[in-house]
């Protein structure tokens, strides 16, 4: 497809980290499993964690199983934002949500309330019904924080209903990278 080659050489040609992540993303929302290894690669090239979480998205998009691993590591062993954390969790989750159920125990007893909460909302926005039961303890845990409780809840929320309401659907606006 031509169309994707132009992407994946502007991808290999382009500088700035911002007009990359960006090509990244458009070769993720193009499926050019082809560009995975160069994705990967750029991944592991690179220590800016938004770029990272935009390839991580894109990573997911086009199903790259290869980056699952990497992925896995930066959402357990950095230091990233929330926000941050969760772009690479939704990319790790669109790859298979059977990723992301591991880390979530392994976070749930650690207590590392911002990763547990980014996994979680991540959950809520790739998941399945099969993850309803553990995100429903999490959200009655009187032990976890009120902020992971209420990603729970949001994470349920979304699973329960994924038709977005109105009202809240402004405040949702760009979160959901599917």
């Amino acid at each position: 497809d031509p169309g994707r080659r132009c992407l994946r050489a502007a991808f290999a040609r382009e500088k700035s980290l911002s007009n990359r992540a960006g090509l990244a993303i458009a070769l993720g929302i193009a499926g050019d499993r082809d560009a995975g290894p160069a994705l990967l690669q750029a991944l592991r090239r690179t220590t800016d964690p938004a770029f990272r979480g935009y390839v991580s998205l894109a990573l997911g998009m086009m199903r790259h199983e290869p980056a699952a691993g990497d992925l896995t590591y930066l959402i357990t062993q950095t230091k990233y934002s929330p926000e941050v954390k969760e772009q690479i969790a939704i990319g790790l989750g669109i790859i298979g949500v059977k990723n992301l159920m591991p880390i979530l125990t392994w976070l749930g007893k650690s207590r590392a309330s911002y990763d547990l909460e980014a996994v979680t909302r991540a959950l809520g926005t790739v998941g399945d019904r099969d993850v309803v039961p553990p995100i429903a303890k999490m959200a009655l845990d009187p032990r976890a924080t009120i902020f992971t409780r209420a990603a729970a809840c949001q994470a349920l929320g979304i699973l329960g209903d994924p038709r977005p309401v109105p009202t809240l659907a402004t405040i949702r606006a760009n979160h959901n990278y599917l």
